[in-house]
């Protein structure tokens, strides 16, 4: 792994295709094997799929509003400012609020890549 500071607004954003239409992301980090981080931005009223992750995942807020839904957390609402920690294989949805929302999703090890099926049937 190497290190490298990067300067956000040089790095380009990509725009994703279907199903993630709308959505757009600026990669850093090592992104087949962690450590990775991604500056995401998801259009209005977006809604992923039920995923998990094979890492434990904090996201940080910078705009907008990112609502979780989880069977084993719970719902809530994360702001600008707002700290999210989810340990590897929480199962939940996110939805981007209605101005849509844009947040930092950083991971220590594994891929960042989601995976829909329970982590159960893994």
């Amino acid at each position: 792994m190497k290190a490298y500071c990067a300067k956000i607004d040089d790095v380009p954003w990509v725009e994703l295709p279907e199903p993630f239409v709308g959505n757009r992301v600026k990669s850093f980090g090592e992104q087949e094997d962690g450590p990775y981080v991604y500056l995401v931005e998801q259009a209005a009223g977006y809604t992923e799929k039920r995923h998990w992750h094979e890492s434990d995942t904090i996201y940080i807020v910078t705009r907008g509003e990112l609502h979780i839904d989880s069977e084993t957390e719970g719902q809530a609402v994360c702001r600008p400012g707002d700290i999210r920690w989810v340990r590897r294989g929480v199962y939940y949805v996110e939805s981007a609020g209605p101005e849509g929302v844009e947040f930092w999703l950083i991971g220590s090890n594994g891929s960042p890549m989601m995976h829909f099926d329970s982590p159960e049937s893994e």
